[in-house]
């Protein structure tokens, strides 16, 4: 190792404790919550589909989905269920369902409620995002299919 490479060395292990140890503090803290992985996803942005919170309680998010509707934008539709992430010391974490949500194809414009409790359980107050993996068929375009993953950030109190 060389030196330059030591002298970073105190800060990625204090940056990895701190991760770890917020962690281990929400996992005692909140033993029903189930904790996933780091995320990996990327969040898009796209000037075809808008999503925007309506309103945020414990039980359920309120949000509404707008897609661009001239004539080769056919559909939006869901490619697996949206999941929720938990911001920790700067690092979006995975939480598990401790319920597993009814499966979903196909999407409508208009206003949709996503049930928070039901499936997660209480969640602890903190930082989230819903994350809702979508694909936009294009007939007009090539490959037909754009793949979206987008989010809407809500804090819990």
């Amino acid at each position: 190792m060389t030196k330059s490479n030591r002298k970073w060395l105190p800060a990625v292990i204090i940056a990895a404790a701190a991760v770890l140890g917020a962690l281990l503090w929400y996992g005692l803290t909140y033993p029903q919550v189930r904790w996933g992985a780091a995320s990996t996803v990327e969040i898009c942005q796209s000037h075809r589909v808008q999503v925007q919170l309506k309103s945020v309680s414990r039980k359920e998010l309120s949000f509404t989905v707008e897609g661009d509707r001239t004539l080769s934008t056919l559909c939006v539709s869901y490619l697996v269920q949206p999941g929720v992430e938990c911001k920790v010391a700067g690092v979006w974490y995975r939480v598990e369902p401790v319920r597993p949500m009814v499966a979903r194809v196909g999407w409508e414009p208009g206003e949709e409620t996503y049930p928070l409790q039901e499936i997660y359980g209480n969640l602890p107050k903190g930082e989230y995002r819903l994350v809702l993996p979508l694909m936009l068929e294009d007939a007009a375009a090539q490959p037909e299919w754009e793949r979206l993953w987008l989010a809407l950030e809500f804090t819990l109190t």
